[in-house]
């Protein structure tokens, strides 16, 4: 025989031949030689030629369908010798070649092996019984197999390929280019008239700003109460025209934009990706909705005629929040616009001018630099939710000290009874402390209804925000996800108020009970799964880790793994896996993640795996893997 093959495939044609056909050609585009009997050489007499390619060959692979092996014995269960799988598997044993059984689909090993194949079961072994895992498999079979891929043979033909496949793609890459421009303008146009309308709301609230100072300067100052009341009557009228405008920009806004693969490969070429144009109209939906927020608050400090310095340092600080929102908004728009060539700008070039309230900024400015201001406005937003929460702290704190001080004036009054039962001679001072009681528990009183009044708002407000966050069927799916995430940091955020509650002696009513807010976000969970049913494992895994945050086991961070690319065997992760830690550091977001394994892509990694209906927590060294893993946020930060 005068080819030399590396590998021999033994196969049973009946329930085998197809795959074995499939393996052959897999291995031979990998570039070893196979021998593969496609002419029956076993009919008639056991050809002689098989046995000497398998002395010839390094490896041997049998593949074994569903009962493979229940010809290899007679009825009687002695050894069937007229057996061809039984002869060349016996073969290539005595000669020592390295074998490897493909269980296919269904296929068991015989609780008795057939004699003189006992020791079969013993050699590694790979199962493919999946067609869509089939290609990862016949990876897992080359890496089981001694022989080299002859891959010199093909080393001039690629040469000449690859040079002509260079010189099409540069001639295809400008070509597509200059398909791509009609539709760059249609996107470009699409951000731009998104951005005016985050404009225009923009102006609105500006003028709002102005008015309420002006509001507050004429209550202050005014000299009776009738006056102070008109005051009140026109805010609440200018509030509702406001409201009247947010609505009319909010039903300009544009929907979603529908992209087609070949569209998203063409915007692609720009570097524009299909998630961050589909997000724009959800972004300044959301912007929109939450200057809706911002009037109902000014609105219920008219309508409690709360003037306080705390509750109109609140009002002013969200005025602040929706000034840098906007900012980090425009910035995030410059950076999608400046990706486009600048012929496709024109909207952007009329419709900007009008813009006087965006932060003047150039378009020839590096992705960088957009993306730094980005950053320095949502730190600004940052500091001032740090200072509205410390406010409400103190808010908080000066309650409880009256509750404490009512407590004191209780005792007190207790006290001075018994006194003055004892001495009756100093009755005209008794009453003066008396009426001194009486007012005293009047102004607790009064605190205590506010307390109630801000319990109620309280209540009010979370119920707004959970009605927000109910899913649609209409949302994109990331904007499903933002929804759950956003409702987890709601739960996140009231396990710290009932902690600081508990140290401080606090009342449970001024606080969101934690086991509240998981109902309610499990109710959530459970829509999203209706909407996508494939969902269900890992759902069920993230909804233990939000029962841990609730229960305060664990502080909200992490990335929920929910797929592998291609569906992937990965050598260590699964999809559920909720990992927590990577090298030791905590691990939020995303960015988070991706720092730390850029800083040590092996190291270690701590996850969460469900096990038995519960989370348990695994520290292990990363391996090596190429699976592309999708994760997602289970917070917001």
């Amino acid at each position: 025989m005068k080819t030399k093959y590396d590998i021999f495939i033994s196969y049973r044609r009946t329930g085998g031949f197809e795959s074995a056909n499939l393996i052959a050609e897999k291995l031979k585009g990998m570039g070893y030689s196979v021998f593969f009997d496609l002419e029956s050489l076993r009919s008639g007499k056991f050809n002689e030629q098989l046995y000497l390619v398998i002395e010839q060959c390094n490896d041997f692979v049998v593949v074994l369908p569903d009962k493979a092996l229940e010809r290899c014995s007679n009825a009687d269960g002695t050894a069937n010798e007229e057996d061809w799988i039984r002869k060349e598997v016996i073969h290539a044993m005595n000669h020592q070649k390295n074998i490897v059984p493909v269980m296919l689909s269904g296929f068991e090993w015989p609780e008795k092996m057939p004699d003189g194949l006992t020791s079969l079961k013993d050699y590694q072994s790979i199962t493919a019984s999946n067609h869509e895992t089939f290609d990862l498999s016949m990876q897992r079979l080359a890496g089981y197999l001694k022989s080299k891929p002859h891959r010199f043979k093909l080393l001039k033909t690629l040469v000449c390929v690859a040079t002509a496949i260079v010189a099409l793609a540069a001639v295809t890459y400008f070509s597509l280019l200059r398909i791509a421009h009609p539709l760059c303008t249609s996107v470009a146009n699409e951000y731009s008239i998104g951005m005016g309308l985050v404009h225009e709301i923009r102006c609105i609230e500006a003028d709002l700003r102005t008015e309420w100072e002006g509001f507050l300067n004429s209550y202050y100052s005014a000299s009776s109460q009738n006056r102070r009341t008109n005051l009140e009557d026109d805010m609440m009228v200018l509030l509702d025209h406001k409201e009247l405008s947010a609505k009319d920009v909010h039903s300009r806004i544009r929907p979603v934009v529908n992209l087609s693969d070949w569209q998203t490969v063409l915007l692609g070429l720009y570097g524009s990706h299909k998630e961050d144009i589909q997000a724009l109209p959800l972004f300044v939906a959301s912007y929109v909705d939450d200057f809706d927020t911002l009037v109902n608050n000014m609105r219920q400090v008219v309508i409690r005629h709360a003037y306080q310095p705390y509750e109109t340092r609140i009002v002013n600080q969200n005025l602040q929040f929706y000034e840098h929102s906007a900012n980090m908004m425009y910035y995030a728009y410059l950076q999608e616009i400046t990706k486009l060539p600048k012929g496709c700008r024109k909207a952007h070039d009329e419709l900007s001018r009008s813009w006087n309230l965006m932060p003047t900024t150039s378009l020839a400015l590096p992705q960088e630099e957009y993306e730094r201001l980005q950053q320095a406005e949502l730190s600004k937003i940052k500091e001032l939710l740090n200072k509205m929460e410390s406010d409400n702290r103190l808010r908080e704190n000066e309650t409880y000290d009256m509750e404490l001080r009512l407590d004191s004036l209780e005792a007190m009054a207790d006290a001075l009874g018994l006194i003055y039962e004892i001495n009756d001679a100093d009755l005209g001072q008794q009453n003066i402390a008396e009426n001194q009681m009486a007012m005293k528990r009047e102004l607790a009183k009064q605190k205590k209804a506010e307390l109630a009044e801000e319990t109620k708002e309280l209540m009010q407000l979370y119920e707004e925000l959970k009605n927000n966050c109910q899913l649609k069927s209409s949302d994109a799916d990331s904007y499903q996800w933002g929804k759950i995430i956003h409702m987890a940091m709601v739960l996140s955020q009231s396990v710290e108020d009932k902690k600081m509650a508990q140290q401080q002696g606090l009342s449970k009513e001024i606080i969101i009970n934690p086991s509240v807010v998981y109902a309610d976000l499990c109710k959530i969970l459970d829509d999203y799964i209706d909407l996508h049913p494939d969902s269900e494992f890992y759902i069920y895994s993230l909804r233990l880790y939000y029962k841990m945050v609730a229960d305060g086991k664990r502080q909200l961070g992490g990335q929920l793994i929910f797929a592998f690319k291609d569906d992937a065997e990965h050598p260590l992760y699964k999809v559920g896996d909720i990992i927590v830690k990577r090298n030791d550091v905590a691990i939020t977001d995303y960015e988070s993640l991706s720092s730390a394994v850029s800083e040590n892509k092996k190291g270690t990694v701590e996850f969460l795996r469900m096990e038995n209906s519960q989370l348990v927590l695994y520290k292990e060294n990363v391996p090596e893997s190429s699976v592309l893993v999708g994760y997602l946020e289970v917070g917001e930060y």
